[in-house]
């Protein structure tokens, strides 16, 4: 009751190794201010559904749990939302209402039990840092190419085989990419993306490529 009497006044809440607490529906509610929230290592398996009731929340933390799946979870009731972490939980899918963020700037999936990249993802056309690196991903959807306005995309210690998309050139902001630790065999595509600036590849099977990369400030490749 105490903390309710302050509702109007909070701005950032960090609920972290907490695994027993459940955020009060009525509290969320009062949060009217509420801009982050931190809900991490809470060993939760489940995505905390009061949470979608914070509609001016701009950033989310919700790393280092065990959660499963967000079938259940509406993300158009976090409109607002401008940075998503979700690595190191247990996620095989995504829900498909993530396309809905449309202010989001930055995911984190990364070391989860993602196979693929749902198309859903590439139309978070907002997005300037996306992480999915430590999974379990194969191949690249040719929808990635409209995450124009990425600048750093890490998907490395994915299985990523044979080459990269050809949209990858309409990624016209991308400046950092990390590749490392797949089994690419072909990056020359890479040498088309106009603004690619740091390039980790290292770890793959490319045995040589044909391309130049003029415009390269720090590139790492090594078997």
């Amino acid at each position: 009751v105490i903390y309710y009497s302050h509702c109007l006044e909070i701005e950032h809440l960090d609920v972290s190794e907490n695994p027993s607490i459940t955020i009060p529906f009525d509290f969320i509610q009062a949060c009217v201010n509420l801009k982050s929230i931190r809900y991490v290592s809470n060993k939760s398996l489940q995505f905390p559904l009061n949470i979608l009731h914070t509609v001016n929340l701009r950033n989310l933390n919700l790393s280092k749990n065990l959660i499963t799946h967000l079938d259940n979870v509406d993300f158009t009731k976090l409109a607002s939302l401008v940075v998503l972490d979700l690595h190191g939980n247990r996620l095989s899918s995504i829900n498909d209402s993530i396309s809905k963020l449309t202010c989001l700037e930055e995911l984190n999936l990364s070391s989860n039990v993602l196979t693929g990249i749902d198309v859903s993802l590439c139309q978070l056309t907002n997005l300037k840092s996306f992480d999915i690196s430590f999974n379990k991903i194969h191949t690249l959807p040719d929808e990635v190419g409209l995450l124009s306005n990425l600048v750093k995309f890490s998907i490395n210690n994915n299985y990523l085989e044979k080459k990269l998309p050809d949209t990858l050139v309409n990624m016209s902001s991308l400046e950092d990419l990390d590749i490392r630790f797949n089994k690419l065999q072909n990056i020359d595509i890479l040498s088309k993306v106009p603004n690619l600036l740091h390039l980790y590849c290292s770890k793959n099977s490319v045995t040589s490529f044909s391309a130049e990369f003029v415009k390269l400030e720090l590139f790492h490749f090594d078997r």
